[in-house]
């Protein structure tokens, strides 16, 4: 209990002031509307994007990185400031190409974190879900109040990683094993919106 409560103080103290953050987060979204090109050039595409991932994280730029089940993905970048993430992912051509919707956010952890795996990669899959708030009010209320959102998150070793945006309301969570939203409370529908995603990582990305 108390280690919880140590947890959901940092995390209100993230929400009352600035603070200069470690890491950023890069949602790569599926885009509907993209352009339509030749299977060629896709997968051209594909190849350069996967060789300046490589050459990020030779560089220490990218600490995390990983497709999602029916596209899209995240990376999780080694600095704090916006512009300068922002000029890393310039340097891929499938997002030059602007295969992607784009959003990136400052990060926090609150449980866990983000780690160099080491090589020969061993692909593994975990659950991801991305909470938005409703409105401002569920984002004051879950906030301000360390309610239902946090409460019961911490008693499970299935948990992984769990972070926030604290300059957007909003998190993230990665764990294993089977869905569970029973972390969440009993009112989650009415405060929370929960994206499920499959995420496809190297292991001890999230140093598990």
């Amino acid at each position: 209990m108390h280690r919880l409560l140590v947890i959901i103080g940092i995390f209100l103290g993230l929400q009352a002031f600035g603070q200069d953050y470690d890491h950023v987060f890069v949602f790569l979204n599926s885009k509907p509307d993209k352009e339509q090109i030749a299977p060629e050039q896709e997968e051209a595409l594909q190849r350069a994007h996967r060789e300046n991932i490589n050459r990020l994280v030779q560089e220490g730029k990218i600490t995390v990185a990983g497709p999602f089940d029916g596209g899209g993905g995240i990376f999780i970048l080694t600095t704090g400031k916006a512009l300068e993430a922002r000029a890393w992912l310039e340097t891929d051509p499938a997002v030059k190409a602007n295969r992607w919707d784009i959003e990136l956010y400052p990060v926090k952890f609150l449980f866990g974190g983000a780690c160099l795996a080491k090589e020969p990669y061993d692909m593994v899959s975990y659950n991801f879900i991305r909470i938005s708030f409703i409105n401002e009010i569920a984002s004051y209320k879950l906030n301000r109040e360390g309610s239902d959102i946090w409460e019961h998150l911490y008693e499970s070793d299935k948990i992984l990683m769990a972070a926030v945006f604290p300059q957007s309301d909003g998190g993230i969570i990665v764990y294993k094993g089977d869905e569970n939203n029973s972390w969440f409370g009993n009112n989650q529908d009415e405060q929370v919106k929960l994206s499920h995603k499959k995420l496809w990582v190297a292991k001890g990305s999230f140093c598990e």
